[in-house]
């Protein structure tokens, strides 16, 4: 018979998680939208407008690696638990593949930007292909990036997620007032890319250094750069 009750125990474990929670999706919020808002506010609306055409790509492609992270949450939150062996298994399992599928990726939407923005979008926006070439590597780090952060939280360190999504954001802005103005809407994509690179730099040192043998092995496999290489000669 099902009835209610209450926990007090779980609830006041709960409650203490969640301001670590909502820390991570406003700065993971911040990190990923500060970029369009900094650029309407230094540049003029056409390139907020190439910026936006080109994120659009990049968000469809991030989907793939989003659910892949978060259908192999369940496992990963069980092998930190109970089976250390399994759960390296598990990440360099799910770190090939996710750098198998991102790096063609990327590599063919970067040769396809010019052809590809003028179908999505029409005539004028080849002038964001450039962004796109850049913006869409962002791809790569962000599987590795997504794989450690639901890592740390199955390990129960969503303070250290925390700090990091407040690091990247941070270096995030401190970019874009850079290299917007210089640079417009190319600038906001070399903020993100370079953003998420250091963030994924520091994430797997952090996971190297206190949490031995927890992180997957980021590899280029040869099979991947072979494919990769034969897929952009193609295109």
């Amino acid at each position: 018979m099902v009835g209610w009750g209450g926990d007090k125990t779980t609830l006041r474990f709960l409650v203490g998680l969640a301001p670590a929670f909502l820390g991570i999706s406003i700065f993971a919020t911040l990190y990923w939208r500060i970029d369009v808002f900094m650029l309407s506010q230094m540049r003029p609306v056409q390139d907020v407008g190439y910026y936006g055409s080109a994120y659009r790509i990049l968000e469809l492609a991030m989907i793939l690696p989003q659910s892949l992270c978060v259908s192999l949450y369940p496992q990963m939150a069980t092998a930190v638990r109970a089976d250390l062996r399994k759960l390296r298994i598990i990440g360099n399992t799910a770190l090939r593949y996710l750098i198998a599928l991102s790096l063609p990726t990327a590599v063919c939407a970067s040769l396809l930007a010019t052809p590809g923005l003028l179908m999505l979008y029409g005539k004028g926006f080849d002038a964001a292909s450039t962004t796109l070439s850049v913006l869409i590597f962002t791809l790569i780090p962000y599987g590795v990036v997504r794989y450690h952060a639901y890592l740390l939280v199955a390990a129960n360190k969503q303070r250290v997620d925390l700090t990091l999504n407040i690091i990247m954001s941070v270096i995030n802005v401190l970019l874009n007032l850079v290299l917007i103005p210089r640079y417009a809407h190319l600038g906001a994509a070399l903020s993100t890319l370079i953003a998420i690179c250091v963030y994924a730099a520091l994430q797997y040192w952090y996971l190297y250094r206190f949490l031995p043998g927890y992180a997957g092995t980021i590899s280029l496999q040869p099979s991947v750069v072979i494919v990769t290489a034969l897929t952009g000669l193609y295109v």
